[in-house]
């Protein structure tokens, strides 16, 4: 999946996908699936507009930026997809 959300992001693609996790801290955790933006908040609303500060920082030309930015939640990644949380991000980040 984050193979081909990469070729979809460098020819122009017009999304980007964000995994939301709530850390042990009680702070929230993004990382975008396919590229290498990670940012960290205290509440959803302010990771919200970090995410989007990261995204045009991490893509300065408005032409090539992805034109849409999906948050994923995700409270229990175990019972979500059915592997245990480390294999997951493995499968979705390297």
């Amino acid at each position: 999946m984050s193979e081909q959300k990469t070729t979809s992001l460098q020819s122009g693609g017009m999304e980007i996908i964000f995994w939301i996790e709530e850390a042990a801290e009680g702070d929230y955790l993004a990382r975008a699936v396919g590229e290498s933006i990670f940012t960290q908040a205290d509440t959803l609303p302010e990771l919200r507009e970090l995410v989007k500060d990261a995204v045009h920082c991490h893509h300065p030309d408005p032409i090539s930026r992805p034109k849409l930015i999906r948050l994923h939640i995700v409270n229990d990644v175990e019972n979500h997809f059915g592997l245990e949380r480390e294999a997951l991000l493995k499968q979705l980040f390297d």
